[in-house]
């Protein structure tokens, strides 16, 4: 049980940079997509050897808005879609997961729509992300510090209570000079108090290649060190990522395809 226990801890401790990293990809891939001027766009990914529907984009232009449909079986069963808001420069301001399921009311449940959202700032040094409940009370807040190349340095999370504020974790990001790997450093507050201590390495696209660390949990201390596959991406002469390739001894598969209608 504590072997797994601490897989977990280690597991999310890795997950949470991947989920801070992929505000800015993503808000860096909208941005490219709204530039160039596409109308939709469908994301096919391997599963079981076989390429399947993963995600559908569709741009609204009038109303400064792109509509996500996914697919993928992650998902609950009574999500309908998100909602992406952006500004005039293309970036991301708002993300609402808009549901339809049992929604208590008074002393009994009705079927309804609803939805969780996120409210999100991007400034020149910061990325501020205010998260809501389906009541529109705001239940966590999570505060990003960039330096002038937009790379994280420090990131707050905060969870909003009835009667206070908690903070839940902190991370620290120092970056070395050519912007290929950082020292990294978390430390959660929240059960189960743990610390991670390590170093990723970044590849060239921005993703993480491979992280060298340790979890300290429990008055413990595991290795947390992981390798994460290498790939190779290819974009279409827009500069939009169209495909993505798994290396495995010199063989390239293909394992994820993005179809794009301009």
């Amino acid at each position: 049980m504590k072997n797994i226990i601490t897989f977990i801890a280690i597991f999310f401790s890795i997950l949470s940079f991947s989920q801070t990293n992929d505000i800015i990809q993503f808000n860096d891939c909208i941005k490219r997509l709204i530039a160039t001027n596409f109308k939709s766009m469908e994301i096919i990914v391997s599963k079981n050897g076989s390429l399947v529907l993963d995600k559908k984009y569709i741009y609204e232009k009038i109303n400064n808005e792109i509509i996500i449909y996914d697919y993928s079986a992650n998902k609950k069963e009574n999500f309908l879609q998100t909602n992406v808001k952006i500004d005039a420069n293309g970036n991301i301001t708002e993300l609402r997961d808009i549901f339809k399921g049992n929604v208590l009311e008074g002393d009994k449940f009705i079927i309804k729509q609803y939805e969780l959202k996120k409210k999100v700032l991007i400034d020149k040094d910061n990325i501020q992300i205010t998260s809501y409940n389906s009541k529109n009370e705001i239940i966590s807040k999570e505060i990003i510090l960039l330096d002038n190349k937009m790379k994280k340095v420090e990131s707050i999370l905060s969870f909003y209570m009835p009667n206070d504020i908690l903070i839940s974790e902190i991370e620290k990001f120092k970056w070395n000079s050519d912007g290929t790997a950082y020292d990294y450093e978390k430390l959660q507050f929240s059960y189960p108090k743990q610390k991670v201590i390590g170093r990723y390495e970044i590849n060239k696209y921005g993703d993480i290649e491979s992280f060298k660390g340790n979890l300290f949990i429990n008055n413990t201390q595991e290795d947390a060190s992981f390798n994460f596959d290498k790939k190779i991406k290819k974009f279409d002469s827009k500069g939009n990522l169209v495909q993505v390739y798994k290396i495995d001894n010199k063989v390239q598969t293909l394992i994820e395809e993005r179809k794009i209608i301009y």
